[in-house]
């Protein structure tokens, strides 16, 4: 099985976003941000309504979702809380 490290931007910790992947720094949930581009949201999209991303976060987001869905193993990196 191939691993691999994730983007510097992902991170997961149980208090933030419910434990569920996040971009690091900004408590902003993956999950969100592929929901908006399901939605048909553009990158320009969500970078307008969200200005604390930036395309990398949602280029990230999208690979950690490919990532997942090939079945990589992903190395988590745990962030503290504050």
């Amino acid at each position: 099985m191939e691993v691999t490290d994730l983007a510097p931007q992902i991170a997961f910790h149980p208090e933030i976003c419910g434990g569920q992947p996040h971009i690091k720094g900004k408590r902003f949930a993956i999950w969100l941000i592929l929901e908006w581009l399901e939605e048909g949201k553009s990158f320009e999209d969500i970078l307008e309504a969200f200005e604390v991303l930036t395309r990398e976060d949602i280029s990230a987001a999208i690979n950690y979702a490919k990532l997942k869905i090939k079945g990589t193993e992903i190395k988590r990196v745990e962030v503290s809380p504050r």
